[in-house]
């Protein structure tokens, strides 16, 4: 008995050794949308996108964390997400659909928002969303205030490190001179902005999650 259990530590940390080759990530950034960066209803509805990057073999990929932080008395349901996206990526990303049911599971490209001044420059880059609609679709089954849904989007081989993926796409960010983030909640409609947090919009939101785990336990 202690031969085995010895062979299955052995093979726990050959596993995680291999994996650690396989698969390589680095850590995550946070994008917020919120009323501050305009809304056309101002119900209170908000959300957050927290960007990791990881390689396997030679292909890179996204994961993106979406999480509906609306108050629960707001009630609204987060429908679809608009971004946009890189110049230098060199193919449009993919959908990698995991198994059991999942809310997102629709990629669209150039996809307007409506009213103009809540649209980035030409379109939204790319939508994530469960029907292909940026402006309406089913709530059924989207995300309602404190849940999340991940999703992770295939970048083919970009040539580079998910360190340098992820200082890349957060420059980009931060750096962009207009709109690149909206998201669209339903039941309490609400179309609503977003962008890259300031330091102190960060250490609230820090505050916030260390508030929860201590109520947790």
């Amino acid at each position: 008995m202690c031969e085995n259990i010895r062979n299955k530590q052995i093979l726990q940390v050959v596993f995680a050794f291999v994996t650690s080759v396989v698969t390589t990530k680095s850590s995550a950034f946070e994008l917020l949308i919120d009323p501050i960066f305009g809304s056309t209803a101002h119900s209170g509805a908000t959300a957050t996108l927290n960007f990791e990057f990881s390689e396997h073999g030679p292909d890179d990929f996204l994961t993106i964390l979406i999480a509906n932080t609306t108050p629960p008395k707001v009630g609204s349901q987060l429908t679809a997400v608009g971004l946009e996206l890189p110049d230098w990526l060199i193919q449009p990303p993919s959908l990698v659909v995991g198994p059991g049911e999942v809310y997102f599971d629709t990629l669209t490209f150039n996809d307007s928002m409506e009213p103009w001044w809540l649209d980035a420059p030409g379109g939204y880059d790319m939508v994530i969303s469960s029907e292909g609609r940026l402006l309406g679709g089913n709530p059924h089954g989207a995300p309602p205030p404190g849940t999340w849904e991940s999703v992770t989007l295939s970048l083919g081989n970009t040539g580079l490190t998910p360190e340098q993926l992820e200082m890349r796409f957060f420059d980009f960010y931060d750096d962009f001179a207009g709109r690149f983030l909206v998201g669209r909640f339903q039941s309490r409609s609400d179309k609503v902005g977003g962008g890259v947090p300031e330091p102190a919009t960060i250490i609230l939101l820090v505050l916030g999650g260390l508030m929860l785990l201590r109520r947790g336990h």
